[in-house]
């Protein structure tokens, strides 16, 4: 059984909690029965809309500068780009899980640790 589709209208930014809660929800359904998700996003670089199917691997946080505070991000794999892709949580409008499944190329956090959303410290990463 997958669970439904909600969209919301651009008329709708900043989200409704509701909506971010679902969100999640959504990822974690996926991740688990490792199941594509469709996601109608707004682009970062050109303030597009786009359709995406992709494979979630994980939830990330991170603190960007200049007092922005913290944003949420999901990062998938993108099976037509062939590369891992972040994808800014506050930017999704609709999702839906799909039937199609995936075997997994790394492991799958979402699954593994779904009440926690990872802190990402790019210091500690890049030394």
């Amino acid at each position: 059984m997958l669970l439904e589709t909600i969209q919301l209208d651009e008329a709708d930014f900043p989200r409704d909690p509701a909506f971010t809660k679902f969100l999640k929800v959504q990822l974690l359904f996926a991740a688990q029965r490792l199941r594509k998700v469709r996601m109608r996003y707004k682009r970062v670089t050109d303030h597009k809309w786009v359709t995406r199917t992709v494979e979630p691997y994980s939830y990330r946080m991170e603190r960007h500068a200049g007092n922005r505070g913290i944003w949420r991000f999901l990062y998938a794999y993108h099976p037509q780009h062939e590369s891992i892709e972040k994808y800014l949580l506050r930017n999704v409008r609709a999702i839906t899980v799909t039937g199609a499944t995936y075997s997994p190329r790394w492991r799958v956090e979402i699954a593994e640790n779904p009440l926690s959303v990872q802190r990402f410290d790019r210091k500690k990463l890049l030394g």
